[in-house]
């Protein structure tokens, strides 16, 4: 893949990493099957820790604050599944989907980090 790509920044087993001037702070990454080489995964990963989770919403007036709290996060795909698992509806597909959670909370994902309406 490297021949396709150019050379990465860094790599990290069967992933490789870019390290791109629109997101700094971010890499990104294109993961890869291990024994057949297909790619699984591409989207931004963070570099360095990840930012601790916002309290999840209650109400309603909660979800529109929340989702905007995580897109000023730049909250990447890994780190909203840690936070609330898988969402109840995934619609879309890569680069750009929404994410659907109980409760209303439907998350815009473009690369793998959410973004505000």
């Amino acid at each position: 893949m490297e021949a396709a790509l150019g050379p990465p920044d860094e790599a990290d087993g069967s992933t490789l990493l870019y390290r791109l001037t629109q997101r700094p702070g971010y890499a990104y990454s294109f993961h890869f099957d291990p024994t057949r080489g297909l790619l699984l995964h591409a989207g931004y990963r963070r570099l360095g820790p990840a930012p601790a989770s916002p309290p999840r919403p209650r109400t309603p007036a909660e979800v529109i604050v929340y989702r905007t709290r995580l897109a000023e996060l730049g909250a990447t795909e890994s780190e909203i599944l840690e936070w609330l698992g898988m969402p109840s509806d995934r619609t879309g597909w890569w680069p750009v989907e929404t994410w659907e959670y109980p409760g209303g909370l439907a998350l815009n994902l473009r690369h793998g980090v959410v973004e505000d309406e």
